[in-house]
């Protein structure tokens, strides 16, 4: 068995294909997978879940967008689970799908896993929305080229940004206001943030679609994920689909590939 992981800036998930795009998942804060404490604690949890034993895992195949936290889960697992093998989307695994952007090297590997996984689950052209750390969208060709994209400050950076930098405005966590209008400051805060970005995005995918509209034979195809889908997916009226395993979609599809030279 093959266990997937996606490290982002705020969380780990860890993802297990029971069948066919349905994952079993463990999350966990970013800053803590390099503590062996938690990280043992952790996965003995997960395991038990899935009715699984250490020793049925053949690989750990990560795809990270934190290369110091990748560093220290990989010297983690190699102590918990010491003959099993870590594979890293990068380094030992290349992501098989036509770069466009002008400096290949600066996409984040999240954003090429992303195009991967709807050029084999859903139609092209499309565009990929992340709901992460940051709110990426990025654009799929028709030919499956990932050919670059937008990236914004995401939902839990604006709410701190807020309370950083005002004397009297509170820090708060990420939840749905209770209506447009807030009629406190916590809620005229959470009204703002969210449905401020829910605007902003179905403004961004109109743009996107009037843009490439007579370089694409096909209309777009709008599909999100990230930590925060289930918030946004309330607010935003312009995506076509929300697809939360996403990302580890396209890491088990980026293992399979690998393995298989003929696709």
């Amino acid at each position: 068995m093959n266990i997937f992981i996606d490290i982002g800036n705020t969380s780990t998930v860890f993802g297990f294909s029971k069948k066919k795009n349905n994952y079993a998942v463990l999350r966990i804060k970013t800053e803590s997978i390099s503590d062996l404490l938690v990280l043992k604690k952790e996965t003995a949890a997960y395991l038990k879940k899935i009715k699984a034993k250490a020793e049925q895992i053949d690989n750990f195949v990560i795809c990270s967008v934190v290369p110091k936290a990748q560093t220290g889960l990989k010297k983690q697992l190699n102590k918990i689970f010491p003959k099993a093998g870590i594979l890293c989307i990068g380094r030992e695994l290349k992501v098989k799908i036509k770069n466009k952007y002008r400096i290949p090297e600066q996409v984040g590997l999240d954003r090429l896993v992303n195009a991967l996984a709807v050029k084999e689950n859903y139609s092209l052209p499309a565009l990929v929305v992340d709901f992460g750390t940051t709110i990426t969208i990025d654009l799929v060709s028709e030919k499956a080229e990932y050919l670059g994209g937008v990236i914004i400050p995401g939902i839990n950076l604006s709410l701190f940004s807020l309370h950083h930098h005002t004397a009297l405005l509170p820090r708060l966590s990420a939840k749905m206001p209770k209506a447009l209008l807030g009629r406190d400051t916590d809620n005229s805060i959470l009204s703002g943030v969210f449905n401020g970005y829910a605007c902003l995005i179905d403004g961004l995918i109109d743009k996107f679609k009037q843009d490439f509209k007579l370089k694409f034979k096909q209309p777009i195809k709008v599909i999100a994920t990230g930590g925060h889908l289930y918030l946004m997916k309330k607010l935003c009226n312009n995506i076509d689909v929300y697809d939360s395993a996403l990302t580890l979609k396209g890491i088990e599809k980026a293992y399979l590939k690998s393995q298989d030279t003929r696709i």
